[in-house]
C-alpha cells in the first residue's frame, strides 16, 4: 500500500482550503441577494409579467427572483424562463416586454443607458428619449419607435411596427420605416416588406386554459394588392420555429391548443409559385387560476362603525395586479367598485348596510382575467362597533409575529427570538416606519447551518408584507431603504425562529369493565 507523502499532504489541505474559501464567497454572494452594491447606479424598474422572472446583479454569481416593482441598476441581467415574462421600464422612458426564455443586460452603448439583448425575443418601445438596443454586432436607434425583435441561431427578425428607427452595422446606419421587416444572418441586412399583419392572437398574448385545451382564434390582414392561392398558418412550440405544424388559414380558423407557450407566422403562395411570410408573434395559455379570499370569510357577517372594510386574498402565483369587482347583486350587474389593484387588498369605504358579492382575479397585462363564478364571495354589513366574532375574523388576516423596524429605531424583535404562531396557514406580517418618496426591498431568507435560502424579495412602497404557509425554522430578513433620488439609505437585519404550537393529545374517554 502506498504511503501518503508530504506532498499527498500539502496538496489535499491546499484543496480543502480552496473549497472553503469558494464556499465562503458563494455564502456572502448569496447572503447579499437582494441588495445592490455602494456605488450602483439605479437604471430603472423591472417588473414580472407572469410567473417567475429573475435578475442577477453584475457583482454576483446567483440569479433572484423580481417582484412587482423591482428596481434594476447599471449593468444588471434579466432573465426570463419558459413560463415567464417581464416589463423593463428605464428612467429615459425607454420600455421593453420579455418574451419567455429570453435575456437581456442593461448597459453602456456609447455613453448612454441602452439594453443588450442576449437571447430570446423582446418589443421594444423607445420612446421619446434615448432609447438604444445592441444585439451581437447590430445597434438600434429605437427613439419614437415600436419594433419587435427576435433572435435565434445567430439570426434576427426586427419588425418596424411603428416610427423610423435606425440600424447601424460595422459604421453603417440603414434607415427602417414601418412596415418594414428586417433579417440579418451571415454578418448582412436584407430588408423586405411586411405583407402581413397578425391580427389575433395579439403578440404577447397571455389567455388561460378551460380544462386540458382552450380554442385560440386566428386572424391576420394582407396588403390588399397581393392575391395568394393558399394561406397556411405556421406554429411552433420553439422560438426558432423547429417542430412547427402547419394549419390552414381561413376566416374562421381556431385551434384547440394545450398549457405552454406559441410562435406562429402566416405564409401565403403566390400565383407564381413565390412564397410571402410574416414575422413571428407569440402568445401563452396557463391555467386558470382560483384566488382564495382572506377577508372577509365567505358568507361572514361584518359589522363596522362607518362601513368601512378592508378586502384581502391570496397572492397570485402568476400575476402582478388584480381585477377586483365589488357588487350588490350576484349577478354583478350592479357593480360597486371596478378597480385594477397592484396589492392583494382593496379598502373601500362608505358601504351601507346590506349584502355584498366581490370577487376578485389574476390580471395578465391586457389578457384574459379570471374573474370566474368560483371567485364569488358574499358578505353581509352591518353598522355597528365590531363584534368580537367580526373582530377574530379580522385578526385571522395577521398573525401574533409583527417586526416593527426602522432605521432610526430599535427593533421589538431581537436577534434570535423564539416566535410562536396559531397554526401554518396564518400569515406572518412585517411592518416598519416608511419615509414619502423612499421604495424599500425586503428579502426573506429561510437559514440552515452553513446554507441559506432566498424565500420571497420584494420592492415595496408601503410599510408592511405578509406571508403564510411558513414552515418551521430559522430566518433572516433585510430591508434596504432607496431614497426617491436612487441612493441608498440604509439597512436593517433581523433573524428569528418560527414555531407553531403542537396540537392538543385527543381526550380520551375511560371505559370501564362490568
Amino acid at each position: 500500500m502506498r504511503r501518503v507523502s508530504r506532498r499527498d499532504i500539502v496538496f489535499i489541505a491546499l484543496m480543502l482550503l480552496l473549497i472553503s474559501l469558494l464556499g465562503v464567497l458563494l455564502y456572502r454572494n448569496y447572503s447579499k441577494s437582494s441588495i445592490a452594491s455602494e456605488g450602483a447606479v439605479k437604471a430603472g424598474f423591472v417588473q414580472y409579467k407572469y410567473h417567475v422572472v429573475q435578475r442577477k446583479f453584475i457583482d454576483r454569481l446567483t440569479w433572484e427572483d423580481v417582484d412587482v416593482n423591482t428596481v434594476i441598476y447599471l449593468y444588471d441581467s434579466v432573465l426570463t424562463h419558459s413560463e415567464s415574462g417581464a416589463v423593463i421600464s428605464l428612467e429615459n422612458g425607454f420600455r421593453l416586454e420579455v418574451d419567455p426564455d429570453s435575456m437581456v443586460e442593461i448597459d453602456l452603448i456609447g455613453d448612454k443607458t441602452g439594453i443588450s439583448l442576449k437571447s430570446g425575443s423582446v418589443r421594444a418601445d423607445g420612446g421619446k428619449g434615448n432609447a438604444f438596443l445592441k444585439s451581437g454586432d447590430l445597434v438600434f436607434d429605437l427613439k419614437k419607435s415600436l419594433v419587435k425583435i427576435k433572435t435565434s441561431n445567430n439570426r434576427m427578425e426586427v419588425d418596424v411596427r411603428g416610427g423610423r428607427p435606425t440600424v447601424e452595422l460595422n459604421g453603417e446606419k440603414t434607415k427602417l420605416e414601418k412596415g418594414k421587416i428586417l433579417e440579418y444572418k451571415d454578418n448582412s441586412i436584407t430588408v423586405r416588406d411586411s405583407v402581413y399583419s397578425l391580427d389575433a392572437p395579439s403578440d404577447g398574448s397571455v389567455f388561460l386554459s378551460e380544462g386540458s385545451t382552450r380554442f385560440i382564434s386566428f386572424s391576420a390582414t394582407k396588403q390588399q394588392s397581393l392575391i395568394f392561392q393558399s394561406e397556411k398558418i405556421i406554429l411552433s412550440r420553439n422560438s426558432d420555429m423547429s417542430g412547427a405544424k402547419t394549419y390552414s388559414l381561413t376566416p374562421d380558423t381556431q385551434l384547440p391548443l394545450g398549457e405552454g407557450t406559441y410562435y406562429w407566422r402566416v405564409a401565403g403562395k403566390a400565383p407564381d409559385g413565390k412564397e410571402y411570410t410574416s414575422s413571428t408573434s407569440m402568445f401563452r395559455i396557463q391555467k386558470r387560476e382560483v384566488i382564495r379570499p382572506y377577508f372577509p370569510a365567505n358568507g361572514e357577517l361584518v359589522q363596522s362603525e362607518r362601513g368601512d372594510l378592508t378586502f384581502a386574498w391570496e397572492e397570485s402565483e402568476f400575476a402582478n395586479e388584480y381585477e377586483f369587482e365589488l357588487s350588490r347583486n350576484e349577478s354583478f350587474s350592479d357593480i360597486i367598485v371596478s378597480e385594477r389593484v397592484a396589492e392583494n387588498r382593496k379598502r373601500v369605504d362608505n358601504l351601507s348596510e346590506g349584502t355584498y358579492y366581490w370577487r376578485v382575479g389574476p390580471y395578465l397585462r391586457g389578457n384574459d382575467s379570471d374573474l370566474s363564478i368560483e371567485n364569488i364571495n358574499t358578505l353581509t354589513l352591518k353598522h355597528g362597533k365590531e363584534t368580537q366574532s367580526s373582530s377574530s375574523a379580522r385578526s385571522s388576516t395577521r398573525s401574533s409575529l409583527t417586526i416593527v423596524t426602522a432605521f432610526s429605531e430599535k427593533n421589538i424583535l431581537q436577534p434570535g427570538a423564539q416566535v410562536k404562531v396559531g397554526n401554518s396557514s396564518q400569515p406572518v406580517q412585517f411592518s416598519w416606519n416608511v419615509r414619502e418618496g423612499s421604495t424599500y426591498n425586503f428579502s426573506l431568507f429561510a437559514t440552515e447551518p452553513g446554507s441559506e435560502r432566498l424565500v420571497r424579495s420584494r420592492v415595496l412602497r408601503a410599510g408592511e408584507i405578509s406571508f403564510s404557509g411558513l414552515p418551521p425554522g430559522t430566518y433572516r430578513m433585510e430591508i434596504q431603504e432607496t431614497l426617491a433620488d436612487g441612493k441608498i439609505s440604509g439597512r436593517a437585519v433581523r433573524t428569528f425562529s418560527l414555531d407553531y404550537p403542537l396540537p392538543k393529545p385527543p381526550a380520551v374517554k375511560e371505559i370501564h369493565a362490568q
